[in-house]
């Protein structure tokens, strides 16, 4: 649970987030469900939901985004 209130205090304070999964399947719903967790408020920044493997230098990137990248 502490991960889960982590996370959500991050999106809430407009900070980086990035989601790890195994399943490329479940990642869109996995940052979909936290953005939705955030209504009435809405993320205006850099949203990928799942980064592909030749972009993983934007994860070190300044700034706010949530990321969804698939963890080997």
């Amino acid at each position: 649970i502490s991960y889960f209130l982590l996370d959500f205090s991050q999106l809430l304070l407009e900070q980086p987030v990035i989601f790890f999964s195994e399943h490329a399947s479940l990642l869109t719903q996995i940052t979909e469900g936290f953005l939705s967790l955030i209504y009435p408020f809405q993320w205006k920044t850099v949203y990928v939901p799942t980064l592909p493997d030749h972009m993983t230098e934007y994860l070190e990137a300044p700034g706010q985004y949530v990321y969804g990248t698939i963890s080997k």
